[in-house]
């Protein structure tokens, strides 16, 4: 899985670095941040052709532009 860091926090607290390889041990040591990937509808596994997801819902089969995305989505396996 890939790891990403919270940008902004790692300016506020760079230390000033003589070395590169001080600067690498310092954001290989940053703590990653709480993050999830996101499956567009586009790519979902529940998205039809016509627009319309029929992933889970409690109001049914509901339409939803490409560029959505919910906690329930399953990216299509290529």
């Amino acid at each position: 899985m890939t790891e990403y860091i919270d940008r902004d926090a790692v300016l506020r607290d760079w230390p000033l670095c003589d070395e590169p390889a001080d600067a690498y041990h310092f954001i290989r040591g940053f703590p990653a941040a709480d993050v999830v990937e996101v499956v567009r509808c586009k790519d979902c596994i529940n998205h039809r052709q016509s627009g319309l997801c029929e992933g889970w819902s409690r109001y049914g089969t509901i339409n939803t532009p490409d560029d959505a995305f919910c906690s329930w989505g399953v990216k299509i396996d290529v």
